[in-house]
């Protein structure tokens, strides 16, 4: 489904912010709006003159403690929030499909009196409510409304018409009978934290035992954290950095490029995902494109301001990528974000900017991080973990 996958398309941006962003929205590049336009050299300059730095080593930056820490309220959260998209349906008592029934079906398709690929399937559960599976996926509208007043066992033919913009345009505006028998009516059985069995694990999540499957719950969670602390505390010494310079202007037309790649970034994804650049802001961002735009210039201004001072911070330090660096960041890209090879690479990104990229954002950052004062402080109030850490200095 489309919309589980609409979300990727906020962070797809920012891959012209950082490479090592948020990844490759579609591994065909045939398939996407190319960013080549974009992908045009760096734009020399030397940071230093427009960036005056303050302190840059030895800055002090404090996060709290708790918010990395694995919990059992954490664990239980995110138990309940699989177990909600996990559910199970088992067969319950009743005759007849009312408005709000879940059912298991079988169906045949047929156009013009003749089966259809992809139009039939057997054992299938329905969410009447919704016209859609009990998984999520939907149907052409008026699929599971015909349903309604049926009993069980019954066979029934339901009439349904593709729209003009259907996905498959073999089937686009056609009519089609979909000749239902129904099995059996369903409700949702449900399970908490405290009453999961091996069995729903094991049908549902993968797991061979409920052990298995919080273990692997905490493991994931603490993995998560760990990342987010990471990053977290990137950010902070970054801010603390940047806050300490003072930055003169920038130079010609930076912020207008950085400003394009990244709208251009926003527009492929939304191709390749199959939705417009103007439905994916007026639905899912509330917004014009002309706001659209103006959020971006002021965004990209703040980042822009950050690349000057880490490039002068490199300028200063004398720091430079080398080709082994280079090398093995470029295949970490590929392997990691679904490009074919480094020319499909470089169709959207120069070499000079991934270059810089991971200058600023790796060498330089970890530099910064590795030279500055953080410290995690405890809560007083922090619940019960299930994590060893604890504050640190580093």
């Amino acid at each position: 489904m489309k919309l589980k996958r609409i979300a990727a398309l906020a962070c797809a941006g920012l891959m012209a912010v950082s490479i090592a962003g948020c990844g490759k929205a579609s591994d065909d590049s045939s398939t996407s709006t190319s960013t080549s336009d974009t992908a045009q050299e760096e734009i020399e300059y030397t940071a230093l003159d427009y960036v005056t730095l303050g302190d840059y080593k030895g800055v002090e930056v404090s996060l709290k403690a708790s918010d990395y820490e694995v919990t059992k309220a954490k664990i239980k959260e995110q138990v309940e929030s699989d177990i909600s998209s996990n559910p199970v349906y088992v067969k319950k008592k009743g005759n007849t499909v009312k408005e709000d029934s879940y059912v298991n079906v079988d169906y045949v398709g047929k156009i013009d009196g003749e089966a259809f690929d992809g139009g039939s399937a057997e054992d299938v559960d329905l969410d009447i409510a919704n016209n859609a599976t009990t998984s999520g996926s939907a149907f052409v509208d008026g699929f599971c409304e015909g349903l309604v007043g049926a009993k069980v066992g019954e066979t029934v033919d339901v009439n349904v018409t593709f729209p003009d913009d259907y996905s498959n345009e073999e089937y686009a505006g056609k009519e089609a009978v979909f000749t239902f028998t129904v099995n059996k009516l369903l409700k949702k059985k449900t399970y908490t934290y405290d009453t999961l069995t091996d069995e729903y694990v094991s049908e549902k999540l993968g797991y061979d035992t409920v052990d298995e499957y919080l273990d692997a719950v905490k493991e994931q969670l603490e993995s998560s954290a760990e990342s987010q602390k990471t990053s977290d505390t990137q950010s902070a010494v970054i801010s603390a950095v940047v806050e300490n310079a003072t930055v003169d202007g920038a130079p010609d037309g930076l912020l207008e490029m950085r400003s394009a790649m990244y709208k251009a970034s926003m527009e492929a994804s939304c191709e390749a995902y199959g939705i417009s650049f103007e439905d994916y802001l007026s639905t899912y961002m509330g917004m014009t494109e002309d706001e659209f735009d103006e959020q971006v210039e002021t965004y990209m201004a703040d980042k822009v301001k950050e690349e000057e001072v880490l490039r002068a911070v490199a300028e200063t330090e004398k720091m430079e990528v080398t080709d082994e660096e280079l090398e093995e960041y470029i295949s970490g890209i590929i392997s990691s974000y679904g490009y074919s090879d480094e020319s499909a690479l470089y169709e959207e990104y120069s070499k000079s900017y991934i270059e810089n990229s991971y200058l600023y954002y790796s060498k330089v950052s970890t530099f910064l991080v590795d030279n500055a004062k953080v410290t995690y402080t405890e809560d007083d109030d922090s619940d019960e973990t299930e994590s060893s850490d604890s504050s640190s200095d580093e």
